[in-house]
């Protein structure tokens, strides 16, 4: 079930997504030059394995650990917008999609939408849509 708070935070689990994406080239980008360590380090310890061998391990959890978070904030953001897409109101379908995925004020939103649409008219729609949800869910 969609919450407020999901709809709210869809920018910034866009945003997440993305800087997790970023973050995982950069962890391949290293796994990659890992063979160019000091020679220190392909020395093998306790445990049979190299420096290196253990830094590229520690690197792919890291890697796998990325990666579970961004799948676990694409289906989020899925649902959330599968959920947008469900709603069977014209206008209010855009309101959500300028309002939380493309994060626009609510001024911004009255702008696009156009039609005599004032700030407080688009807020007024989504509410009530929203309140309407809330009663029906119940």
């Amino acid at each position: 079930m969609v919450t407020l708070q999901d709809l709210k935070d869809l920018r910034y689990i866009q945003g997440e997504i993305t800087a997790l994406a970023e973050r995982e080239r950069e962890i391949v980008h290293r796994m990659t030059y890992a063979a160019s360590v000091p020679a220190a380090a392909r020395v093998k310890g306790d445990d049979g394995r190299t420096g290196e061998e253990r830094y590229r391990d520690a690197l792919e959890q890291v890697q796998e650990s990325l990666c579970q978070r961004r799948l676990a904030l694409a289906e989020k953001e899925a649902a959330v917008t599968a959920y947008i897409g469900s709603v069977p109101d014209s206008l209010v379908r855009q309101i959500l999609t300028l309002r939380f995925v493309d994060g626009l004020s609510w001024t911004a939103v009255a702008h696009r939408i156009g039609g005599g649409n004032t700030e407080e008219s688009v807020k007024k729609a989504f509410y009530r849509f929203w309140a309407h949800e809330i009663r029906t869910r119940q």
